[in-house]
């Protein structure tokens, strides 16, 4: 059995909202004895899976929008405090009952990056 990404997925979302990329690294694999017998899979593996990890990351899209707001709204205040692209973990999640982080980052041209990482392999790392 292969290792287990620690990256479920990578999304990147224009301004506007919407998906300009979507990669998963989330990999099923098919039932026991489903190729042995000679039957094909007619679904496509991981079709569910990627469906809840785009929504998981369409619903972390308030949160980013809330940090855009505030960052903004500082700066019309005249606060000298830098905005920083790095919005951090937006929002825990519960993917495939495991426990997830979405983080996000914000690029100069707006264009959101999020990546929904497994909590236990941020654990591992800082051990």
């Amino acid at each position: 059995m292969a290792p287990r990404p620690p990256v479920l997925c990578v999304a990147f979302v224009g301004t506007d909202g919407s998906p300009l990329f979507f990669r998963s690294f989330v990999r099923d694999e098919p039932p026991p004895g489903a190729t042995a017998a000679g039957a094909a899979v007619t679904t496509p593996l991981c079709e569910s899976n990627d469906l809840e990890l785009s929504l998981l990351l369409f619903a972390s899209l308030d949160q980013v929008e809330m940090q855009l707001r505030a960052s903004a709204q500082a700066a019309q205040r005249g606060d000298t405090k830098n905005s920083d692209p790095y919005l951090g973990i937006l929002t825990p999640a519960l993917f495939n009952v495991e426990d997830c982080n979405i983080y996000g980052y914000v690029s100069a041209t707006n264009v959101k990056i999020l990546a929904v990482v497994r909590e236990d392999a941020v654990k591992q790392r800082r051990d």
